[in-house]
């Protein structure tokens, strides 16, 4: 496995080229980012595979929920649908995802939408006024196009991000320097107090 990824790592120029531009883009504000008018949390990570994400959601989910109406967005990884769905208690784990799954099931009062484009979540939770007074976005580092009051970001204790290097090479899909740059990049409205 080593042996192939030395052998791939030119390609780590070619990744790093293009989430170098993606990036520009979005901090010159040539690619838009949108703001919401619900205070918001964002869950993500620098790596490829898991790193806690699912679990820190469901901590904040337990945490909030008695002074808070709570909507999740997820991409509802691994399930066997397209689209955006707006999940009940007759939904699936096949149709949602399995994490979102986990979500609906053990905190049923929770708004579960999975998306592949958060921002047609957002403009769907709009457009049907669904009372939401604090959103969880279930891996959001890399969808920039959204702006939350507060980035979390997970790493393992095994391999954590800060002594990983960009795919394929290792398994970080971002330079490390982002999670400094990131930071800056939330917005600062601070509506409520959340336990975090």
């Amino acid at each position: 496995m080593k042996l192939i990824r030395i052998l791939l790592s030119p390609l780590v120029i070619l990744n790093g080229v293009f989430v170098v531009i993606r990036n520009i883009l979005f901090n010159l504000n040539i690619l838009k980012k949108n703001l919401t008018d619900i205070f918001s949390i964002g869950v993500g990570n620098l790596s490829m595979g898991g790193s806690g994400k699912s679990i820190l959601v469901d901590y904040l989910i337990s945490t909030n929920l008695k002074s808070n109406q709570i909507s999740v967005i997820s991409r509802g990884y691994g399930r066997k649908s397209n689209g955006l769905i707006i999940a009940n208690l007759n939904s699936s784990a096949d149709e949602i995802g399995d994490e979102p799954y986990q979500y609906l099931t053990k905190y049923p009062s929770v708004k579960v939408i999975v998306s592949e484009k958060r921002i047609t979540a957002l403009e769907k939770i709009s457009e049907l006024g669904l009372k939401t007074d604090l959103l969880i976005f279930d891996d959001i580092m890399q969808h920039r196009s959204i702006l939350t009051n507060h980035l979390i970001i997970t790493t393992t204790f095994n391999n954590p991000f800060f002594n990983d290097y960009l795919f394929p090479y290792g398994n970080l899909r971002e330079f490390r320097v982002e999670k400094k740059k990131r930071k800056h990049n939330t917005c600062n409205k601070m509506s409520q107090k959340i336990k975090l």
